[in-house]
């Protein structure tokens, strides 16, 4: 998940089928640890839109350009 093409956006899958009666959380401690990451964000001043439309404003080829993704490992050049 270190190149262009490890950061989502498979919009040709469709929509995503939810089973009826499916438990939003199959694992408890799944449930624990979201419960106490919600809890964290609202108490840590985070504000999530921002962070999300500053994520949003950037150019998806900046990426590529600056050299973000060699920060995670990968090598930004090889494709």
């Amino acid at each position: 998940m270190d190149r262009i093409d490890g950061t989502g956006g498979m919009q040709i899958r469709g929509t995503v089928e939810i089973a009826l009666g499916e438990p939003t959380v199959l694992i408890p401690w799944h449930g624990r640890a979201l419960a106490l990451g919600l809890a964290l964000m609202d108490v840590s001043g985070l504000n999530l839109g921002a962070a999300l439309n500053g994520l949003e404003q950037r150019h998806p080829l900046n990426c590529l350009v600056d050299g973000s993704q060699a920060q995670a490992g990968g090598d930004a050049g090889a494709m």
